[in-house]
C-alpha cells in the first residue's frame, strides 16, 4: 500500500488526466458491451497462457532483478516507483514489437539511438511543467483528437491540405508548451535542477538500455521458433534435437542470419530431408566465409 500510495503522490496533473480519460473512454465499453468484454478477455486469455505466459513472466523476473541490482547499488530512492511502474507498463509494449527486428536488421540500433535523440529530453522537459489538473482535463483530449485528425489525414492525398494544417496547428501547441515550460523553468529552478528530475530521467532511459538486450534475444528466439516451426512440417521424422542444434550453430546469435539461412533452405534448396539440410548448412558456411 506504501508503494501505491508513494506512485499516487509522484504523479502529475498530466499524468492524472490522461489515467482518468484513459479509464472513462474505455470502462463503460467494458461494463456495457457484450463483445468487447468478451474480447478482452479471450486476450487476457491468450496472454496469460503457453509461451506468452512464460515470457511475461521473464520480463517480470528481468524487472525485479533490475531493481533489486539498482537499490544494492544505492541508487534507488522511493521516488523512482512511479517512473519504474511507468517503465514497466512501457516494457509489455517494447516487448511485442520485437517482431520488427525479423524484418528489419537495424531496428534496435534505431531504437537505441532514438533514446538519444534531442526529442526524447524536450519530451521530458514538456512533461516536468503540467497546467493544472482542470485545464489537463481539457488539454489532453483536445490535443489526442488533433494528433489523431493529423494522422488520419496523412493517410489520404484527398486530405493533404488538412494535413498541413493541422501540422501547423500540431507545431503550435507543441511551440507553445515549450514556451510555457521554459517559463516555469525560470520561475523553479530549484526543482528544474533537481536531484529527482535527473534520476526521472536517467533512470527509465538507463534501465532501456540495460532492456534492449533481453529484446534482442526474445527476438531472436522468436526468429528461430518460426524458422522450426515451419522446417517441422518438411524434415518430419528428420527434424530433432540434433538438427536444430546444427542450424543454432551454424547462425550464431544474428538474426539477420536465421532468416537468410530459412530463405536459403526454403527458396534455393527446398529442404525435406537431414542431407538436404547438412547441403544448405555447408552451402551457407561457404558463402559467409
Amino acid at each position: 500500500m506504501e508503494i501505491l500510495k508513494s506512485i499516487f503522490e509522484q504523479l502529475t496533473t498530466r499524468e492524472l488526466a490522461i489515467i482518468i480519460w484513459s479509464t472513462a473512454s474505455t470502462l463503460p465499453f467494458l461494463i456495457f458491451s457484450k463483445k468487447i468484454r468478451g474480447a478482452f478477455w479471450d486476450t487476457l486469455k491468450r496472454l496469460f497462457s503457453g509461451k506468452i505466459l512464460f515470457i511475461l513472466i521473464m520480463n517480470a523476473i528481468l524487472f525485479v532483478v533490475l531493481i533489486v541490482g539498482i537499490k544494492n547499488l544505492q541508487l534507488w530512492n522511493d521516488t523512482l516507483w512511479k517512473d519504474a511502474t511507468f517503465w514497466f507498463l512501457a516494457s509489455f509494449i517494447m516487448l511485442f514489437n520485437t517482431n520488427r527486428a525479423l524484418s528489419d536488421s537495424n531496428y534496435y540500433k534505431k531504437e537505441f539511438l532514438k533514446l538519444l535523440k534531442w526529442e526524447a529530453i524536450l519530451i521530458f522537459f514538456i512533461s516536468l511543467y503540467p497546467f493544472s489538473l482542470i485545464k489537463e482535463l481539457f488539454f489532453v483530449p483536445a490535443f489526442t483528437f488533433l494528433v489523431v485528425l493529423q494522422t488520419v489525414a496523412s493517410s489520404k492525398k484527398e486530405l493533404k491540405q488538412a494535413e498541413t494544417f493541422l501540422g501547423f496547428l500540431t507545431a503550435f501547441v507543441v511551440l507553445f508548451l515549450i514556451g510555457y515550460s521554459i517559463k516555469e523553468a525560470f520561475y523553479q529552478l530549484e526543482i528544474t535542477f533537481s536531484t529527482s528530475n535527473l534520476y526521472s530521467f536517467v533512470f527509465p532511459l538507463s534501465l532501456t538500455i540495460i532492456y534492449i538486450p533481453f529484446l534482442y534475444i526474445f527476438s531472436l528466439y522468436m526468429a528461430y521458433e518460426s524458422f522450426f516451426c515451419k522446417l517441422s512440417s518438411y524434415l518430419k521424422s528428420d527434424y530433432n534435437l540434433k538438427n536444430k542444434l546444427r542450424i543454432i550453430l551454424t547462425c550464431g546469435t544474428k538474426i539477420s542470419n536465421v532468416k537468410n539461412f530459412q530463405h536459403m533452405a526454403f527458396q534455393e534448396y527446398y529442404v525435406r530431408s537431414e542431407a538436404d539440410l547438412i547441403k544448405t548448412i555447408n552451402s551457407f558456411k561457404n558463402a559467409n566465409e
